[in-house]
């Protein structure tokens, strides 16, 4: 007796694994469960990339004041007109008016220094924050592909700051030269924030249509449970 009652039951469990209505049941929840899987990729994703940006701000802020202490000029104080050097410098109202030379003064060490270790200091901080923006599975081809990009803006932006660091380590400083680096430097930090901003949008419409989803899913469990218990 006792064996033909576990024999049932071993019966009842297998048919119950094979039962439509089971198996009707657990496709919905997975989707929900996927769907939550998804958003939170997707809110990853959208964490790193804010965080990304934030240090590229601080970074392409330290190479424009870079470029502001190189291309400081020598100001002459003109009240009638004069001539320095090649250049003829007419008469202003104001006896007290200053223009520049058009020469550039030496850039300041002490400066120099300072913006170069703001960007030393941040340039590990950016490359940590770019390899930990990860893409979620469901990502499109045109995202994956924008990711990639990122990753080899990045590796240009590493080559660019080792020539940076080499034209401002003095003594002697060369104006030109510095500016030269210097922007090439912010212009290719620009690119990498315009890819972030890019990707980091891409990825707010991915979020909102996966818990406009989920929320879809959510209603059709729940219009499921109605329908097999009214009460």
């Amino acid at each position: 007796m006792k064996v033909l009652l576990l024999s049932i039951q071993a019966l009842s469990i297998v048919c119950l694994s094979y039962c439509p209505a089971a198996l009707a049941q657990e496709p919905a929840g997975k989707e929900v469960d996927m769907e939550g899987h998804i958003e939170q990729e997707i809110i990853t994703a959208e964490t790193g990339l804010r965080d990304l940006t934030t240090s590229l701000h601080h970074l392409k802020r330290a190479a424009t004041d870079i470029l502001t202490e190189v291309e400081r000029q020598d100001m002459v104080v003109v009240g009638e007109p004069d001539v320095i050097g090649p250049m003829i410098i007419p008469a202003i109202p104001n006896p007290t008016g200053t223009v520049g030379s058009g020469q550039f003064l030496p850039p300041r060490k002490k400066f120099i220094d300072y913006f170069m270790s703001q960007i030393d200091h941040l340039m590990p901080i950016v490359e940590k924050s770019a390899e930990a923006v990860t893409l979620p599975e469901s990502a499109s081809d045109q995202e994956k592909a924008d990711r990639t990009r990122l990753g080899e803006l990045m590796a240009e932006l590493k080559g660019c700051f080792q020539a940076l660091d080499k034209v401002t380590a003095g003594p002697q400083y060369d104006n030109l030269a510095i500016a030269g680096q210097a922007t090439a430097f912010g212009d290719l930090v620009k690119r990498i924030d315009k890819r972030c901003k890019s990707l980091y949008k891409a990825m707010k419409k991915d979020l909102d249509h996966a818990k406009s989803n989920e929320k879809k899913h959510r209603r059709e469990v729940e219009k499921e449970k109605k329908l097999k218990d009214p009460a």
